[in-house]
C-alpha cells in the first residue's frame, strides 16, 4: 500500500516547482494504479481548473465528492455533459473495483438518479477481490513447486553421498 501522504507531497513539490503538468501527470498515474483516494482526485481536479480543463476537472472534482461553492458550476457543467456511458466511464476503475464505502456519496446518488446500476460497482468490487487472490494462490504453488525440487535436489544428492560412500568403503 502506497503512502499517500508521502505522494501527495510530490505532487505538491512539483506544483512548487513549476511542474503542475507532471503533477497533474502523476496524479492520473497514481489513480489508475493505487486504490481511490479521493485526496488524488480533489488535488488533480483543482490542477485541471487551473490549467482550464474544466471538463477534466468537473469529473475529478465529482469523483472526489467535492462540496466546494466554487467547484459546483464545474462540476454541474461535467454531469450536464455526460451521458449516462460517459459518466460510467468516468469513474475510474480503481473506485468501480472498491468495496462501495470508497465511492463517495455524491458519486453514487448522480449515478443512481441517471440510471446507472450501482450493483455493477459492487459486482465488479467482488469480481476484483476473487482476481485479487489469485496471486496468492499462484505465489503459495509455486513456493510448493520450489519446495518439492528442493526436497528431491537434496535426496538425489544424499543417495550420491551414499553412494560415493559405498563405493569407496
Amino acid at each position: 500500500m502506497p503512502d499517500t501522504d508521502a505522494l501527495l507531497q510530490r505532487a505538491r513539490a512539483h506544483v512548487d516547482a513549476g511542474e503542475a503538468w507532471r503533477a497533474r501527470r502523476k496524479l492520473r498515474t497514481w489513480l489508475a494504479q493505487f486504490p481511490f483516494d479521493s485526496r488524488f482526485a480533489q488535488m488533480l481536479g483543482e490542477l485541471q481548473l487551473l490549467a482550464g480543463e474544466e471538463p477534466a476537472a468537473g469529473r475529478w472534482l465529482w469523483l472526489a465528492g467535492s462540496q466546494d461553492a466554487a467547484h459546483r458550476p464545474v462540476i454541474e457543467r461535467f454531469l450536464a455533459e455526460a451521458s449516462r456511458e460517459e459518466l460510467w466511464n468516468a469513474v475510474p476503475r480503481s473506485l468501480r473495483t472498491a468495496d462501495g464505502s470508497s465511492v463517495p456519496r455524491a458519486v453514487e446518488e448522480e449515478l443512481l438518479r441517471r440510471g446507472v446500476p450501482v450493483e455493477r460497482l459492487r459486482r465488479e468490487a467482488v469480481r476484483a477481490g476473487a482476481c485479487r487472490e489469485t496471486p496468492r494462490v499462484s505465489r503459495l504453488l509455486g513456493l510448493l513447486l520450489f519446495a518439492g525440487v528442493l526436497a528431491l535436489w537434496s535426496l538425489g544428492l544424499w543417495k550420491a553421498v551414499e553412494l560415493v560412500g559405498q563405493w569407496f568403503g
